[in-house]
């Protein structure tokens, strides 16, 4: 909660590496919301931060709203389908991000057919 806040308002950073802090899920919606504030992150690495699929709304939000962020990493963490699909639905409409690590995040089958049709759109 209060890196978050501290992120909000940070103007000189451009990447952010909270990898292996276990955030858990409602860390991650803090440092979601501070994200949607701060237009100057380019990077945000979230892996292996024990974020679970009820954060995953949260994350989208930050790909449908912020125009800075290039790169984020959700790697090892429990996204699942229910997950993937909020985030794959934004990615949908999101032109502004070029890298995506979503290694391990446990999103099945149904997860997969997310992502297929988020590639199909995101052209």
């Amino acid at each position: 909660k209060y890196i978050a806040s501290i992120l909000a308002n940070n103007k000189t950073l451009k990447g952010f590496d909270l990898s292996k802090n276990l955030l858990h899920t409602e860390g991650a919606i803090h440092i979601s919301k501070a994200i949607k504030k701060n237009k100057r992150i380019a990077s945000l690495d979230l892996s292996q931060d024990k974020i679970e699929a009820s954060a995953a709304k949260y994350l989208a939000e930050i790909l449908r709203e912020n125009t800075s962020l290039t790169s984020l990493s959700l790697e090892n963490n429990e996204i699942e389908a229910e997950g993937s699909k909020h985030i794959f639905q934004a990615l949908a409409e999101n032109k502004i991000l070029t890298t995506l690590n979503i290694g391990n995040v446990r999103m099945g089958e149904e997860g997969g057919l997310y992502l297929s049709k988020m590639l199909q759109e995101n052209k």
